[in-house]
């Protein structure tokens, strides 16, 4: 795994750029972003052909950091296992108050075609955390697994409501299970 031994927020395709036969990425807080907000990359530069597993701290509050995520799961086609513990900080430099998900939330040909496996601790049932697990779960095929940790401070009524909204979320994976490895 590359440590990038980082103290405050870059770009991520600073960091990235010339690691393309990079196998294995962990990114941990302060978290990357890309290009200023008006300027939206569907890509990074280069494509990392070689990179089968991600391990990432997302502050799924910062819009910045969901589209960087976003960004480097469409440059990383042969992706097979993400790892994301969501970090929550309403701190963030750029908070993400609008549904972004609702122009996002369509079928993909170019990402996630052979992710297998997907862990997502921190988990809470928002809106941003909710939406990502359900742009996966619509365009992973290969989906085997989706593991779900409850952040400690979810409720139980909440997260009932969101266990059986999960379930009813269209799946590119006819075998994908999402299993909550919490107590519900």
């Amino acid at each position: 795994m590359y440590n990038l031994g980082l103290t405050e927020r870059v770009r991520l395709d600073d960091v990235v750029r010339g690691l393309d036969g990079l196998q294995v990425l962990g990114i941990a807080q302060p978290f990357l972003e890309l290009l200023p907000m008006d300027v939206e990359p569907k890509r990074l530069d280069i494509t990392y052909y070689h990179l089968k597993d991600i391990s990432l701290e997302v502050n799924f509050e910062d819009l910045k950091q969901i589209l960087a995520v976003l960004c480097l799961c469409r440059s990383s086609p042969h992706l097979k296992t993400i790892n994301i513990e969501a970090v929550w900080d309403k701190e963030s430099t750029f908070l993400c108050d609008e549904d972004i998900w609702i122009a996002r939330l369509n079928k993909e040909e170019d990402i996630f075609n052979h992710l297998e496996t997907v862990s997502l601790s921190g988990f809470k049932g928002t809106k941003n955390d909710l939406g990502f697990s359900q742009f996966i779960l619509l365009n992973a095929r290969d989906l085997m697994t989706f593991y779900i940790d409850w952040e400690e401070s979810a409720l139980m009524p909440e997260k009932l409501a969101v266990v059986e909204m999960m379930m009813q979320f269209h799946r590119a994976s006819t075998i994908a299970e999402v299993i909550f490895k919490s107590k519900v």
